[in-house]
């Protein structure tokens, strides 16, 4: 998709213009604002009836009482008739009008005015030099947004994702939604290689996504990003063949390009060639037959890609295959003993080849199919090709009544030995609850799970299901189930910030002292994402505050470096260490590196030793300058920072500044020396 322009805003995505009407109608709908000093007004509050007007969308009622204020230079008055006046509420569009009222506004000392006046002027002319200016006047009055804008060198009323986007989920729905509307530009701007490597919950990256909708440039620059060519999905199928799935015949040859494989099979064997058969893709099927795709294979079914173009009419196939000697391999209809009902085993569409009875009745809806099978055939351990059961299959399928029919006659809900799934974590996973209060209630392992799973617990606690780990946890399910990295169901909420979730698994015995493969425990991640409601639960356990990770980084350090004041404030208040670290690098030096300006007045606030040095020498003052960050160089400035101290390697900050040129700060220092 191509990216969007809307009255000159910069060519992002779609995703803009939602975001500057939000920005705008908040600012009409909240005539207190965002800034924090105090606006101008008579100690009646006239503005009043104006809010009053304004909640109930009465914006024509609004510009009547507006106007007589702001004719009487009543700044907010001005300010909010222009914004009408630019949104056309309550009275037409007139951004003539809007520029003039706002611009009285801001020159009578209105912040909110003066934020909008420096985003009108980037609409107008982008490198205008008092865009900064009126910026800058409204951040001395205490306004947030432009506050942010100067620190984060961001134009006013302007979304930008690659910063805006701080949580993990928004940031990787951003990127799978950028990939599927072929929207490089956003892919740009969101990169780093985790979401290079995240999946969707069913296994898809954005590679996968992007080649599913046929997004060609998205799938080039993924692919030269470093995207894995081949990753499968859960179900085994690879970019390659979801692209043929859809004959995205310039997304196929440049994956083709990149080294994918075609003769890949998914879970059923199946592969793009017989992707591009059963989709009647003839053309995309060419593209594959010249790159030495194998007409050989056969799927689960023992059909080949010609049994597949011959189902599907896909004549232009049918006879290049047949040209390359492949001739059909289906076979006459399967033959099942005398059942009353029916079963699929046709010849024209024999997708059940090699299924038992059992298996196919358990895939239906129909609970008297299956009584009339186990009636004749009985539940044996039975199992299809690949190892599927007949349990799991019901549980996929969706019939609790099916389910409910097989555990009576006796059928087992372990898993199978060649199938990577449990009926369990299956149910688990795809949030299936009547399926898993049921395998529950009839003695199914809460801990099971198939030999590529994670515990169910591990599942439940991933997905943010109460209901879920209230069942697992009432069924026993172990608290101390670790993933791949060695996360316990307590770290996982915690780094998702769910305080239910952790009081029911620290309620269920859950050990909140337990490390992972990192040496990381709960409050550790809960210092790293900010998490509070969870820290005050684990504080409460008394735990070591300042216990390290295999790195030497505390959960103090972590949040310094972070910025999360509030965490910082609750592990000070526990009486975690300010100077905790192997290699002596102080939560002052983090905080300062990373620009975070109310954590270092915190910590210095609180004692933290403004000239500490660490094992190189370096000062919270010369990691500030270093990383360019001018605010928390002002801070350790103002509490006394030296200038004049040393590395080990015989450099001071200002020599930092001075190699760095970093200008204003250079020239901030050398006022200080």
């Amino acid at each position: 998709m191509a990216p969007h322009n809307h009255n000159n805003l910069p060519r992002v995505s779609a995703l803009v213009i939602p975001y500057v009407m939000g920005c705008l109608l908040s600012a009409l709908l909240c005539s207190q604002c965002i800034a924090a000093a105090p606006i101008q007004q008579p100690a009646t509050d006239a503005l009043e009836p104006v809010r009053v007007a304004m909640r109930t969308k009465n914006f024509k009622r609004a510009r009547e009482l507006l106007e007589p204020l702001a004719n009487a230079s009543q700044s907010h008055a001005e300010y909010l008739l222009g914004t009408l006046h630019r949104a056309g509420l309550g009275t037409d569009t007139d951004l003539k009008q809007a520029r003039t009222w706002i611009g009285r506004a801001a020159e009578h000392g209105d912040a909110d005015a003066a934020y909008a006046l420096a985003a009108m002027l980037v609409d107008e002319e982008p490198g205008n030099t008092q865009i900064r200016q009126w910026l800058q006047r409204a951040a001395d009055k205490g306004h947030a947004l432009a506050t942010r804008a100067l620190k984060e060198g961001v134009q006013p009323l302007r979304f930008h994702p690659e910063k805006s986007l701080t949580d993990t989920v928004a940031r990787q729905t951003a990127y799978w939604l950028a990939a599927r509307q072929d929207d490089a530009e956003l892919l740009k701007l969101l990169q780093d290689e985790s979401l290079l490597k995240s999946t969707d919950e069913f296994g898809r990256s954005a590679l996968s996504h992007a080649s599913q909708q046929g997004a060609a440039r998205a799938v080039i620059w993924l692919l030269q990003s470093g995207a894995a060519v081949d990753q499968p999905d859960s179900y085994g199928m690879t970019p390659l063949m979801l692209a043929t799935s859809g004959g995205h015949d310039a997304v196929i040859t440049a994956l083709l390009d990149a080294g994918a494989n075609a003769n890949r099979q998914d879970r059923n064997n199946n592969t793009a060639l017989m992707y591009a058969a059963a989709y009647d893709h003839a053309q995309s099927g060419e593209l594959l037959l010249n790159r030495a795709a194998n007409i050989q294979l056969m799927n689960a079914q023992s059909w080949s890609a010609l049994d597949w173009a011959v189902h599907a009419s896909c004549t232009g196939l049918v006879n290049s295959l047949k040209a390359r000697g492949l001739t059909t391999a289906r076979k006459a209809s399967v033959v099942t003993d005398a059942i009353s009902i029916p079963l699929q085993h046709a010849a024209t569409n024999d997708l059940y080849r090699g299924w038992p009875d059992l298996l196919i009745a358990a895939s239906r809806s129909s609970p008297e199919m299956l009584t009339e099978v186990v009636k004749a055939k009985g539940v044996s351990a039975v199992s299809g090709p690949n190892g599927e059961t007949p349990v799991l299959v019901a549980v996929t399928s969706g019939s609790v009544t099916v389910l409910e029919k097989l555990l009576d006659s006796g059928a087992s809900a372990a898993a199978s030995k060649n199938w990577s799934e449990s009926p369990l974590s299956w149910a688990v996973r795809h949030n299936q609850s009547n399926m898993v209060q049921l395998l529950l209630n009839r003695g199914v392992d809460p801990n099971a799970s198939g030999a590529s799973e994670a515990a169910p617990l591990l599942d439940a606690v991933r997905h943010n299901s109460e209901s879920m780990v209230s069942m697992l946890l009432r069924a026993r399910a172990s608290t101390d189930a670790r993933d791949d990295f060695g996360r316990t169901p307590a770290m996982l909420a915690t780094s998702q910030n769910q305080p239910r979730l952790l009081t029911l698994l620290m309620t269920a015995g859950a050990n909140a002292d337990a490390v992972d493969k990192q040496g990381r425990n709960s409050l550790w991640y809960a210092a790293a994402t900010g998490a509070d409601d969870c820290l005050r639960l684990l504080l409460n356990t008394r735990p070591d505050v300042n216990k390290r990770d295999k790195d030497g980084v505390s959960p103090l350090l972590k949040a310094a470096s972070t910025g999360h004041d509030n965490t910082v404030a609750l592990l000070l208040a526990a009486g975690a260490s300010m100077n905790d670290s192997a290699a002596m690098t102080t939560a002052l030096m983090l905080a300062a590196a990373n620009g975070h300006e109310n954590v270092v007045k915190q910590l210095l606030a609180a004692g933290s030793k403004v000239d500490a040095q660490n094992k190189f020498g370096d000062t919270a003052l010369m990691f500030a300058v270093r990383h360019g960050q001018m605010q928390t160089a002002r801070a350790l400035l103002a509490a006394g920072a030296s200038t004049e101290l040393r590395n080990a390697d015989r450099v001071s900050a200002l020599d930092i500044a001075e190699k760095l040129q970093h200008k204003d700060l250079l020239s901030v220092l050398a006022k200080q020396g």
